[in-house]
């Protein structure tokens, strides 16, 4: 796991990059499906219902991403860490 440049949450505390992947690949799998339920929501909408969601949807993968690194891979953060409210 590589911590070289973490991202900041609310509190200015860093934010592993394992955590920071973690909520990407969640958040990248839940947006599709929350959207076709909901097609209606607007940003403000999405982003409430991802907060709710967050925890519940980044720990299974966060399990996934340290098992891996167990294995051996290694869990790098983009040089650019993308907005989760980007859509």
């Amino acid at each position: 796991m590589s911590d070289e440049d973490p991202e900041r949450d609310a509190e200015g505390n860093a934010v592993p990059t394992i955590l920071m992947v973690a909520r990407s690949i969640a958040r990248a799998l839940w947006l599709p499906e929350f959207k076709a339920a909901h097609p209606e929501a607007g940003p403000e909408e999405i982003k409430a219902a991802w907060k709710s969601e967050r925890y519940i949807r980044s720990k299974p993968v966060r399990q996934a991403l340290k098992s891996l690194e167990k294995q051996g891979f290694q869990i790098i953060a983009p040089v650019v860490m993308p907005e989760e409210d980007s859509d």
